[in-house]
């Protein structure tokens, strides 16, 4: 299954690392992330790819985010 999670934070990129491992292909963009975002990441073995393509080519979408970013993740 492709997945697209936005965004992998401490919690996210936890589990986004399990999806890997339980053998997913998940995606997520690192436009406008922190360093710290992309070394997670880049741990969890997530492909970072533009917005448009992560979405589009996801069977699913995964929000894990902070609720303060939570409607602009929604209204993307």
């Amino acid at each position: 299954m492709r997945i697209a999670v936005f965004h992998p934070g401490a919690m996210g990129s936890k589990l986004a690392a399990q999806l890997v491992t339980a053998g997913h292909e998940v995606r997520w963009v690192p436009e406008g992330r922190s360093p710290d975002s992309t070394a997670r990441a880049d741990e969890a073995g997530l492909i970072g790819t533009p917005f448009a393509e992560a979405v589009d080519v996801a069977d699913v979408v995964l929000c894990s985010c902070a609720p303060q970013g939570a409607v602009d993740i929604a209204v993307q």
